[in-house]
């Protein structure tokens, strides 16, 4: 858990992890988002680093369409690219390792259930995934052939 988790229990009642993932190209590589923030970790979950991710969509564990889709996805071709679907704020990007987030406006946030599935096609161009695809309720599903750009 992220840095002083335990030592400050209390202010996360009703808290937890939104979801966590591992990297397709190294499993010692996870993913979480946890308390509305995305974390790294490089060392099989030993210790996490907050990519500042911009907090701005609410990523709560326990919403109500919480099993109905992937929430993070990690480009199977490139370990740099992350993108992250959030409850009210839609769809964030990482091209960068969490070094820094791009809102795709392009994705509406999705009505009461948000973000409810992100997934990366096969056509890899530069290294990288081109077709990315994002489901938001209650809008349909959106498609990027250009790597989310």
């Amino acid at each position: 858990m992220p840095e002083g988790f335990l030592d400050n229990w209390d202010q996360y009642t009703g808290q937890g992890v939104y979801e966590i993932v591992f990297d397709p190209q190294s499993s010692a590589v996870l993913w979480m988002t946890f308390k509305d923030k995305v974390y790294r970790s490089a060392d099989s979950g030993a210790t996490w680093i907050d990519t500042g991710f911009p907090n701005a969509g609410r990523c709560e564990p326990n919403d109500d369409y919480r099993i109905n889709g992937q929430k993070i996805a990690v480009d199977p071709a490139n370990s740099n690219v992350v993108v992250v679907g959030t409850q009210v704020g839609g769809v964030y990007i990482t091209t960068a390792g969490g070094g820094s987030w791009t809102h795709c406006t392009d994705v509406p946030a999705g009505g009461a259930g948000g973000i409810t599935g992100i997934c990366f096609g096969t056509d890899v161009v530069g290294g990288a995934t081109q077709t990315i695809f994002a489901a938001a309720w209650g809008q349909g599903v959106y498609r990027t052939t250009n790597g989310g750009t």
